[in-house]
């Protein structure tokens, strides 16, 4: 059996996309689920309760995430068995934009059963599978719509890096700073001043010479 449908959902494709590729999410939305187990990314487990006619069975059922396009387009397949009855699915799903920021998702699946359930007609089958398949998407809607939008977080600003300055070692004052002038230049040392030379006439720690007659000397 094949089925197909589309839904306009009024919320951006990534938060729609972000809905349905959460398993617990999607599952509480199937009429009849009792339980859905993640086994990893692309594998899950569900159990269901499904009833045809006057037939109600529980069916274990293994789902494979088999394709991802995030956000356009996903595959999914499944297995489903109870005693005396299965069920083999395969689910495509495509999102495109639409008007205002919304987002259609249409779909597309191949259902096929066996066993009891088959049994009971074509058209009491048809008739469950197809609410089973668009009702999910259909509850979803509602859901996706109210969920929250999830703002950005504010990018912070990275700190200056302040450089250490080596132990003993100045660090140069900013630009404009008196003192900048005289780091910059090379200091000079200072030269001791220079004591004046003894007169003529005197000794050489200031005094007066000692009278002495023209042409003798000392002793």
């Amino acid at each position: 059996m094949h089925f197909a449908g589309q839904v306009p959902i009024g919320a951006p494709r990534e938060r729609v996309w972000a809905f349905l590729m959460d398993p617990t999410q999607v599952g509480s939305c199937g009429p009849g689920v009792e339980s859905v187990d993640v086994v990893d990314a692309t594998h899950f487990r569900a159990r269901a309760r499904v009833g045809v006619g006057y037939i109600s069975a529980r069916f274990a059922v293994d789902l494979q995430m088999a394709e991802q396009d995030p956000p356009t387009r996903a595959v999914i397949k499944a297995h489903g068995q109870a005693p005396g009855s299965a069920v083999d699915a395969s689910a495509t799903m495509t999102l495109n934009d639409g008007k205002n920021g919304a987002t259609v998702m249409d779909w597309t699946a191949d259902v096929t059963i066996s066993g009891t359930l088959a049994s009971v007609g074509a058209r009491l089958i048809e008739g469950t599978a197809n609410k089973m398949i668009g009702t999910p998407r259909v509850e979803a809607t509602p859901r996706v719509e109210a969920t929250p939008r999830v703002e950005a977080t504010p990018r912070v600003e990275a700190t200056p890096r302040v450089e250490a300055t080596p132990a003993g070692r100045r660090s140069a004052p900013p630009a404009g700073d008196p003192s900048s002038t005289c780091l910059s230049s090379p200091i000079r040392p200072r030269r001791a001043p220079r004591r004046p030379r003894p007169e003529a006439g005197r000794a050489s720690c200031g005094g007066p010479s000692p009278p002495f007659p023209a042409g003798s000397g000392p002793g």
